[in-house]
């Protein structure tokens, strides 16, 4: 397995790690609140994260199958237009970051500032 292919599945093993620990957080406060629901945004971070995750094994399937060399898929697969972990893994630490505090940026927000739901 070429170098190009393990970072990408290094970039996913983490990206699963984190929708596993997501998933603890959210049944945590499944279990625990009165309502028994969990908050809306550790909800989407858990479901992007593990959506992502499969998304990378995706991606490092295509990049063992490339044809291009090693920095081309590299470049390619992390690439911050595309689906690649450039994207994702800074959007999952914004939703990480304003999850415990109930306050996340918006993306239909265009002012800015982020509001509290």
């Amino acid at each position: 397995m070429s170098a190009d292919t393990k970072a990408v599945l290094l970039a996913d093993a983490a990206m699963f790690l984190v929708a596993l620990l997501l998933g603890v957080w959210k049944y945590n406060q499944i279990a625990t609140t009165k309502d028994h629901i969990s908050h809306i945004y550790v909800d989407i971070a858990h479901r992007a994260a593990l959506l992502y995750s499969f998304a990378l094994l995706l991606i490092a399937t295509f990049v063992q199958l490339s044809g291009f060399g090693e920095l081309v898929n590299l470049l390619a697969a992390g690439d911050r237009r595309m689906a690649g972990p450039g994207r994702r893994i800074p959007r999952q630490a914004d939703l990480l970051s304003g999850g415990p505090r109930r306050n996340t940026p918006s993306a239909l927000d265009l002012s800015g500032e982020s509001g509290s739901r």
